[in-house]
């Protein structure tokens, strides 16, 4: 046989004594098989025969019959067409391939003969696997015809390369854009530079159509502008037992991956450095990154009690373990510390803009380790305090803000189950869907007193009036617990604090008569958890003679649990009858709450502001109010729709509260140290209470006191709004003002004064209440 012919194909019933030999080309591979779409030697079988494919070996593309198939005197058939697996990526790409490689070959004889008999002009060197111009041609092109690229235009001139294509005819690959690698970021310096662009990139398009050289300082790796699947048989063969696979140049590139977890967890200290005070070095901005976090905890009321200060800055300051801290939650801290020195005595509108940038990168932060699942209960306490944040009088805040912010505290609670950490503990209280969350008492009689104080922070550690002088009132850490019992305690203190600010939301939508959402957070029936102070009760170091589950802390977290039950029940389908049960319970389980704290004498109750029995009494208002249908008034001295005796006293309480806020919030709580202009989260809680005491007025117009004490707190709420500027919130103090207007005029009242958003100091227009 001569070279290149094959025996024709045998018939049926005849043999050769010899297979057919076909000669091979270097590639290993039949002298007859088409090149690849760039004219090149093929490396790849074109098609592989059925029998070959079936048997997942090479095969070499000879016809009518392999060498695999001539050796094992098998059949050896073709498909009229290559197959290959999945739809094109570009309709109609498959049918183009013979167009494209014969194409390439017309422009490598047309390139030759240029070569053979040009003898003028510059010298055209063969393209080279961009696929575009040479790159000898593209220098010069570059360094004579245009300026060089700023780095400005160079990302809008590689976005504008991506849809080139080669001087040969074919389709070039896309271009890789400083926007495609991790670490460029090009950003737009002004609207000129687009401007300037665009025409030097008209008056160049035709002297330069490509403009890879004007990244290829960048050194981004290159990748094959179609892609390549390798299938198995074409993978393997069977010579000698030994795999053979050539690889093409492209085969060992790999598109790189986004920054990993890790990586981000080393660099975001770095990053922080960089950012927080860019014209100091690393040594002073860590100090001032310290600084600022330690005012935080001196400055916070007893809402940030679920941090274990030593332990948050043991770990804050190791680098090692540092790299371990979630990056939102010292971004969150930051931020609230920004904010809280951000008043209009203090840092203005710059140090609040600060806080809110502050804020935004907590919530990225945040939001890349939710979705990279590095969940754990101190990303938790980095969404607490964004839901805090989003509380607070700030120049964005809206409603959406606060219960997006809450909603995602509450998933990250959820889905940790932090609320049920405790279902395997003997002593832990749970509760029934449906049903009042009642704590059963042994107690016969109560007598005054209790064993509170002993268990306080500042009873117990003497150095957190140094560090945390707002929390001595809060339950203490047991020196005796290790890392994971601190931990767990951390996430159930957490747990309480998020049921507090959720309590705030809800008790806030229905003092405007909003629809609450029914958070997870706030439902009893989800609770397997310890109550605050309950751990550390049962410590042998402790020796408590009352139970752990009528402390304060704990009487508090009961009071916020019935107050959402009671909210919840309003929107449950329950038959009438167990409505008018629950509500007969809820009654008699808030007035032994009541009773219990009126029994303590620890002063726990004025350094928290009376926060559990207001919970108490907006939860007699909404069984009073709503309940009324199923029930009558469970108690003989109801008048309308309220207990008034009850609510008389309240108001008589809130009157006086807010006559002191005025005169300093340390009037109050009893602290020195805590300020009314460090408290931006403070005017919401006072609104509540205007509007809380309008819906009394209008239950009842005779009780001119609840009008009375709404103007008492137009001061305090003009205070703040002049300290924390917010347009949301001063929208609905003016609301707030008509309401009360018209009622002030209806009840024959004189009309409250006009709010004053002028900065006037505490104290310099004291507020009488009647």
């Amino acid at each position: 046989m001569g070279n290149g012919q094959v025996s024709p194909r045998l018939k049926s019933g005849e043999h050769d004594s010899e297979p057919p030999r076909v000669k091979l080309g270097p590639n290993g591979l039949a002298e007859d098989q088409p090149p690849t779409a760039q004219g090149k030697m093929r490396t790849r079988v074109y098609v592989a025969c059925l029998q070959c494919r079936s048997r997942k070996i090479r095969c070499d593309g000879a016809k009518p019959k392999c060498q695999k198939c001539s050796r094992r005197s098998s059949e050896c058939d073709y498909d009229p067409a290559p197959k290959r697996r999945g739809p094109d990526k570009k309709p109609g790409a498959r049918q183009r391939t013979s167009k494209k490689a014969k194409v390439a070959k017309d422009e490598e004889s047309r390139r030759q003969e240029q070569d053979d008999g040009a003898a003028h002009g510059p010298k055209e060197i063969e393209a080279d696997d961009l696929g575009g111009v040479s790159r000898e041609r593209r220098q010069a092109s570059s360094s004579t015809s245009r300026p060089p690229l700023s780095a400005d235009t160079e990302d809008l001139e590689s976005l504008r390369g991506s849809t080139a294509t080669s001087s040969s005819g074919t389709e070039g690959p896309p271009p890789v854009t400083p926007r495609d690698h991790p670490a460029v970021t090009l950003e737009l310096t002004s609207i000129s530079d687009i401007s300037d662009f665009s025409r030097d990139a008209a008056h160049h398009e035709k002297a330069e159509p490509n403009i890879l050289d004007s990244i290829s300082h960048l050194n981004f790796p290159y990748f094959p502008h179609t892609a390549y699947i390798e299938s198995v048989d074409e993978r393997e063969g069977e010579e000698d037992g030994q795999r053979q696979h050539t690889k093409r140049k492209w085969d060992v590139c790999e598109i790189g991956s986004e920054p990993s977890l890790d990586f981000s967890r080393k660099t975001w200290w770095d990053t922080l450095l960089a950012t927080y005070s860019p014209a100091s070095d690393r040594t002073t901005t860590a100090r001032h990154i310290h600084t600022d976090l330690q005012f935080l905890f001196k400055s916070s009321n007893y809402f940030f009690s679920f941090f274990n200060v030593p332990m948050f800055f043991s770990v804050f300051c190791n680098p090692v373990e540092r790299d371990k801290m979630q990056p939102s939650l010292v971004l969150a801290s930051l931020a609230v510390s920004t904010f809280l020195k951000s008043s209009e005595l203090n840092g203005g509108n710059a140090g609040r803009l600060r806080a809110l940038w502050l804020r935004d990168a907590a919530q990225s932060t945040l939001e890349a380790s939710f979705n990279a699942q590095w969940i754990e209960p101190t990303l938790a306490q980095a969404a607490w305090l964004l839901a805090l944040f989003e509380i607070c009088a700030h120049p964005y805040q809206s409603a959406e803000r606060s219960t997006s912010s809450l909603v995602m505290l509450d998933s990250i609670i959820r889905s940790l189950a932090l609320t049920t950490i405790d279902a395997n503990e003997p002593s832990v209280t749970v509760f029934s869907p449906h049903t009042v969350p009642a704590v059963p008492s042994t107690r016969v009689s109560r007598q005054k007193g209790c064993s509170c104080r002993a268990l306080t922070l500042g009873q117990v550690s003497r150095s957190s009036h140094d560090h945390t002088p707002l929390w001595a009132a809060t339950a203490a850490w047991n020196p005796e617990w290790t890392v994971a019992e601190i931990r767990k305690e951390e996430s159930r203190r957490l747990c309480w604090s998020a049921l507090q600010l959720a309590a705030s939301h809800t008790s806030h939508a229905a003092a405007f008569a909003q629809s609450p959402l029914d958070y997870f957070c706030i439902q009893p029936s989800n609770y397997a958890l310890l109550f605050p102070g309950e751990a550390l009760a049962q410590s042998s170091l402790f020796n408590v003679a009352d139970s752990a589950k009528e402390s304060v802390w704990a009487l508090y977290s009961r009071a916020m649990l019935l107050w959402n039950s009671c909210l919840r029940m309003r929107g449950d389908d329950v038959s009438d009858n167990d409505k008018a049960a629950f509500a007969a319970n809820a009654w008699i389980e808030s007035t032994w709450i009541e009773e219990a704290l009126d029994a303590h004498t620890c002063g726990c109750d004025q350094a928290f502001l009376f926060q559990g029995r207001e919970f108490l009494f907006i939860t007699r208002m909404c069984i009073s109010y709503e309940f009324r249908r199923y029930i009558p008034h469970p108690e003989s001295d109801v008048s309308g729709h309220f207990n008034r005796k009850k609510a008389e006293a309240w108001l008589l309480h809130q009157g006086t509260v807010a006559k002191r806020m005025m005169q300093g919030l340390h009037t109050v709580t009893g602290h020195k140290q805590n300020v009314l202009a460090q408290r931006p989260f403070f005017v919401w809680w006072f609104m509540d209470q205007v509007a809380r005491s309008l819906t009394l007025w209008q239950c009842d117009n005779s009780l001119t006191l609840a009008l009375e004490v709404c103007q008492a707190f137009f001061s305090p709420i003009d205070y703040l709004s002049c300290l924390w500027p917010c347009p949301a919130q001063r929208t609905s103090y003016l609301n707030l003002h008509g309401r009360l207007a018209q009622a002030c005029g209806t009840a024959g009242l004189p009309a409250p004064p006009a709010p004053n958003f002028e900065l006037l100091a505490p104290g310099s227009q004291p507020v009488t209440v009647v």
